[in-house]
């Protein structure tokens, strides 16, 4: 963009000095967006540095992309399971949980890259469905003890027993018994998540449940989630998800509904997409000072928006499986 002079009813003539005879400096062009820095691979651990850098290279894509998307899909499956005290004799607590996105147009190979990224992790979805539909012997056999327990309990109830402390005695072995098929029955129901893609806040209070380590939240366009944090009624949801960041809490529904819906595992990791455009009114709506500036924006950790690659070349090739 420049700023040009439009004539009027008469040329403005120019002195020596770059100024025309108002006093006013001639248009400059104005400058540009600053150069990205350029990108090395070093930045990477070294476990994933084969992978990510063949994986830019198949693609043609920016190299930031995969990166971004690997490391907080690995942070999401690290979560809770363990945390750092930045501080030597502090006693203040980070849980590894990371907030990503990556900015470009539509046609920057956004989506391939983050899916390319997101494969091991959907490696483990996988492997935790099948083990989780194996696992209905398993279920069907406990439903089975609890029916014959739970009639069992009835004949006690039933049953005329003469000394109290006998059946008291009798009723507390039942009823640890139950407990423990209850337990039982929930660790055969319970299937380890790894990946959401949409999801209420109450429902993921039950995937977190099972997943004690966090979730990750995966949009491919991640102005779909925002929007819908925006929405009347929703304000609860941008709440949790602000406090989740943390990955170090827990939290509390309150629903006349649904009764109370409690999170103790409150860990959640977010990844996708998004073009400039929306990016920009939400970066100005956070820094504003309004309701939009909560903090939300400025938790993802992550943001990277690459110049465009200069030139493509047709890479067609196996992947390295190995790296």
């Amino acid at each position: 963009m420049s700023f040009v002079e439009f004539p009027g009813e008469h040329e403005h003539a120019t002195n020596g000095a770059g100024k025309n005879h108002d006093g006013w400096p001639e248009p400059i062009e104005l400058p540009g967006l600053p150069d990205v820095p350029v990108w090395s691979d070093a930045l990477l651990p070294d476990a994933l540095r084969p992978w990510l850098s063949d994986v830019a290279e198949r693609t043609q894509c920016p190299p930031e992309y995969p990166a971004i998307g690997a490391v907080v899909a690995l942070a999401s499956v690290i979560g809770r399971g363990c945390a750092i005290r930045p501080k030597q004799y502090d006693d203040w607590t980070v849980v590894p949980n990371l907030w990503g996105a990556v900015v470009g147009s539509p046609a920057a190979m956004k989506t391939p890259a983050l899916r390319e990224a997101m494969r091991p992790l959907l490696a483990l979805a996988a492997d935790s469905s099948e083990t989780h539909a194996n696992r209905e012997y398993e279920r069907e056999a406990v439903e089975a003890r609890k029916s014959a327990l739970k009639d069992e309990m009835k004949k006690a109830a039933k049953k005329q027993v003469v000394e109290l402390s006998a059946w008291r005695e009798q009723h507390d072995e039942l009823r640890i018994k139950y407990e423990e098929i209850e337990e039982a029955a929930a660790k055969a129901d319970a299937e380890r998540r790894f990946v959401v893609y949409d999801s209420t806040v109450e429902k993921l209070g039950e995937l977190l449940s099972q997943s004690p380590r966090g979730l990750l939240l995966f949009r491919d366009e991640l102005v779909g989630w925002l929007s819908s944090l925006d929405r009347g009624g929703h304000e609860n949801d941008r709440s949790f998800y602000l406090e989740s960041w943390n990955g170090d809490g827990s939290y509390v529904y309150d629903r006349i509904a649904r009764g109370t819906v409690k999170i103790d595992s409150a860990c959640m990791s977010i990844l996708g997409g998004i073009q400039p455009g929306p990016l920009g009114a939400y970066l100005r709506a956070a820094t504003a000072g309004g309701a939009g500036a909560d903090g939300l924006m400025q938790r993802f950790q992550l943001i990277v928006y690459p110049d465009p690659p200069t030139k493509w070349v047709n890479i067609d090739r196996w992947p390295d499986t190995t790296a």
